[in-house]
């Protein structure tokens, strides 16, 4: 399993967490096993293949933002990378 765990795909769009490594990314982003991850920087996933993007962001930016569904409730995490 990577660092950004391992994702399904979610009937409306999105990835839904399945595994989470300990230390991982989705950890260190407040994520939890069963969250659907909608958009990345603002831009929505359509499946867990997107999830991908989430290395390109951090090796181009200073933070990342993860937009999810818990429980049925909308949620914000971000991540402020260390250069």
């Amino acid at each position: 399993m990577s660092l950004l765990g391992r994702y399904a795909p979610h009937p409306r769009g999105g990835a839904v967490l399945e595994r989470s490594p300990s230390g991982g990314l989705p950890e260190k982003l407040g994520l939890k096993v069963g969250d659907v991850v909608t958009s990345l920087n603002g831009k929505p996933l359509a499946g867990p293949g997107d999830v991908a993007r989430l290395y390109q962001i951090l090796i181009k930016s200073e933070s990342v933002n993860v937009d999810i569904l818990r429980a049925g409730e909308k949620k914000s995490f971000s991540l402020l990378v260390s250069p």
